[in-house]
């Protein structure tokens, strides 16, 4: 602790990441897998630096983080083809490496609001100077950052709390919260024209929530819309997500 309210974090980590069962065996669908991969090694560094802050009914949080990754066997996700289908594989690449930063930030007043957001830059480089480990052939990607990966991507949201409405111990919480992520390619970016190049595009998605708890959250039913304007939104092989949706929950807690 450098001050009472401010925190400083630093740490080293040697990792190694198994892979997944559908990156091993796929999923009898849209991924084929593969038997062979090894597992992710890695030497991870992280610094943090956190603030949490109380000025009466008024709170404030920030957090910066710093990260670096240095991958061995990078398990890499792809595009294969068979016939006119198209279907994930998955690969070892040999070296890469990740330099990144988180910035977050999120206010309160007493019991009744609170908003905050954060924002992400990550970014996934090829380090592999060989095609492969014996061979004299410079890669054309050295350097170059990893295809069909997002990048830079934020998060952010507000709520508002009535507490003891209508009832002691009943809370009604309308919220909101959103998504923006830049647009990034799907093929690697040193490649090709820019102008035809095939991008994932930028996406900005809204939502909102409407919930209510009864008897200090024994009973509670929320009402939501995600993706409020019905939005293009895909995941990170351009595959469509739903568009507008609307959702009842209901839920019952057992127990003290």
């Amino acid at each position: 602790y450098i001050l009472k309210a401010l925190q400083a974090k630093c740490s080293y980590e040697r990792a190694f990441r198994l892979p997944t069962t559908d990156e091993l065996f796929g999923d009898e669908d849209l991924e084929a897998g593969r038997a062979d991969l090894r597992p992710e090694r890695s030497d991870n560094f992280n610094l943090n630096l956190s603030y949490d802050g109380r000025f009466g009914k008024h709170g404030l949080y920030a957090d910066v983080s710093l990260i670096y990754r240095n991958t061995k066997d990078y398990i890499k996700r792809g595009l294969g083809k068979h016939g006119s289908t198209q279907y994930g594989i998955y690969e070892n690449h040999g070296h890469v490496r990740t330099k990144g930063y988180n910035v977050s930030l999120r206010y309160s007043f007493a019991r009744w609001f609170d908003l905050g957001g954060t924002w992400n830059s990550i970014d996934t480089r090829d380090y592999e100077r060989r095609w492969t480990g014996s061979s004299q052939q410079e890669n054309m990607h050295y350097k170059v950052r990893l295809p069909n990966i997002p990048y830079r991507f934020a998060n952010f949201d507000a709520s508002f709390h009535w507490h003891d409405l209508f009832a002691r111990g009943n809370t009604l919480t309308v919220g909101y919260d959103g998504f923006w992520q830049h647009a990034f390619p799907l093929n690697w970016e040193n490649i090709g024209d820019k102008d035809s190049k095939a991008y994932v595009p930028g996406q900005l998605s809204h939502n909102l929530s409407l919930a209510y708890s009864i008897k200090n959250g024994r009973y509670n039913i929320a009402l939501e819309c995600r993706n409020l304007t019905d939005a293009r939104l895909y995941d990170n092989f351009s595959l469509q997500k739903a568009g507008r949706a609307f959702y009842v929950k209901l839920r019952v807690h057992f127990g003290n």
